[in-house]
């Protein structure tokens, strides 16, 4: 979990600290910055959530609510695979 979590974020911190190559060409999107904690949350996702990584970093969306999204949709997946073998 650590792993994944630690790689999807380093996407979104790679886009995000180097905002200064891609200012000129990728301004905060209103519709990123609006809906930017759900897309967070679903980075969890096999394909689409890379893209969604991808786009916050490229839309600068806050890092810390970007880093929380990411951690709650991780949490919220994992507990829901535990759940069966703890007897839920």
């Amino acid at each position: 979990m650590a792993g994944v979590c630690l790689r999807q974020t380093s996407i979104y911190a790679l886009y995000f600290l180097k905002h200064r190559l891609f200012y000129a060409q990728f301004l905060p999107h209103p519709r990123i910055q609006k809906l930017g904690f759900v897309y967070a949350f679903f980075v969890f996702l096999p394909v689409v959530g890379d893209v969604f990584a991808l786009a916050l970093g490229l839309a600068r969306y806050h890092q810390w609510l970007a880093l929380l999204g990411i951690a709650l949709g991780k949490l919220a997946r994992y507990s829901v695979l535990i759940m069966p073998l703890v007897g839920f």
